[in-house]
């Protein structure tokens, strides 16, 4: 759910970054999340996490269902979208 809110995941990096100082901090994420899954919003969340000092990101081409799903069902129906 923190897709949902990237002010706070720049905050958290931030943070992160101000306390690790002997490994890269890297973010793996879904191209978006219920309600919140256009192009546009994964582009503002991308730039949330550079601005939180992340050079790394690994971007699973699926969106994540947050109702109704379980974490096994959540891998495999919502439909993958390479493009």
């Amino acid at each position: 759910e923190l897709m949902l809110d990237p002010s706070l995941v720049t905050s958290i990096l931030l943070a992160m970054n101000r306390r690790v100082t002997h490994t890269d901090i890297s973010v793996k994420c879904r191209i978006g999340v219920t309600g919140r899954d256009s192009y546009d919003e994964l582009v503002e969340f991308v730039h949330a996490v550079r601005a939180g000092g992340v050079r790394r990101m690994i971007v699973h081409a699926r969106c994540c269902v947050l109702r109704g799903l379980s974490p096994a069902q959540n891998r495999s129906i919502p439909p993958l979208h390479p493009e």
